[in-house]
């Protein structure tokens, strides 16, 4: 039979076809298809582009898709077929092999073990570790020279546990917080050219503690009020002294307070 692409040859068998093969008008082979005694597609199918690269070679068993997959579109990707999921290695790359997207999928389809992304060069932007689907574990972003730029720890898909801004220059921290079931909760630091210029403390996704610093020195300490709001409680010049202290201060109800060894009010972390 002619198409306007070109033309296709089918073989039958009892009446059902077994065998079809198309081309192009130019001559190169788009498909070929094997069936089953049914008429359905059975084992592996290659389709081609027009100039003869490969743009998917898929496998079927009785007219559904099983095993080894591989798809040309827009990018190239990888991966098994079980029972209508998506299981094994996995990877999504570009036609010259700039990653995308690589890992493992379990026998359900759900992501697990340790995952690559990138954007489509030749380094890896992205690493996270998955189980049941979920991120658990770390999480690191990297700049494009390969150091690090963030970093966290995740528990069942909530970030728990500590999360890291990375400096691109220096490699040093510029941020740390602790998180708790996908809230900032403990102590948080922010450096600026080397110095410690904000700490802190969350409670439950709400600041209720902050010191600022000046060149690494304290310089005031703000603390939750009963209103809610953060209010200035201390201040110090560049030597250390304190110069300010807010005697008609009240705490929120929800802080416990204690005094440092060197005199600085503080937070009891929970």
């Amino acid at each position: 039979a002619d198409t306007s692409e070109g033309h296709d040859e089918y073989v039958f068998k009892e009446g059902k076809v077994i065998r079809l093969a198309s081309w192009y008008d130019n001559g190169q082979l788009i498909q070929e298809q094997h069936r089953d005694e049914n008429g359905r597609m059975h084992g592996e199918i290659i389709r081609y582009f027009r100039d003869g690269t490969i743009q998917s070679r898929l496998n079927y068993v009785h007219g559904e898709q099983e095993g080894p997959q591989m798809k040309i579109d827009q990018s190239v990707e990888t991966y098994t077929l079980k029972n209508g999921r998506k299981v094994g290695e996995y990877s999504n790359t570009t036609y010259s092999g700039g990653l995308f997207e690589r890992g493992t999928l379990d026998d359900q389809g759900n992501k697990t073990g340790t995952w690559h992304y990138g954007n489509g060069t030749d380094y890896i932007a992205r690493e996270e570790s998955y189980r049941n689907g979920k991120i658990h574990g770390e999480r690191k972003q990297f700049y494009s020279n390969g150091a690090p730029w963030h970093y966290e720890e995740y528990v069942d898909g909530k970030r728990h546990g500590k999360s890291v801004d990375y400096d691109r220059d220096n490699g040093q921290p510029s941020r740390e917080h602790m998180y708790r079931d996908d809230k900032k909760h403990g102590e948080f630091k922010v450096w600026y050219n080397g110095h410690l210029e904000r700490a802190g403390i969350y409670k439950d996704d709400k600041l209720v503690m902050e010191k600022r610093y000046h060149e690494g020195k304290l310089h005031d300490v703000y603390l939750l009020d009963e209103t809610g709001s953060l209010t200035k409680v201390e201040g110090y010049n560049n030597t250390g002294q304190r110069t300010y202290r807010n005697a008609a201060f009240k705490k929120h109800p929800s802080i416990t307070l204690r005094e440092s060894a060197s005199g600085v009010i503080d937070i009891e972390i929970e």
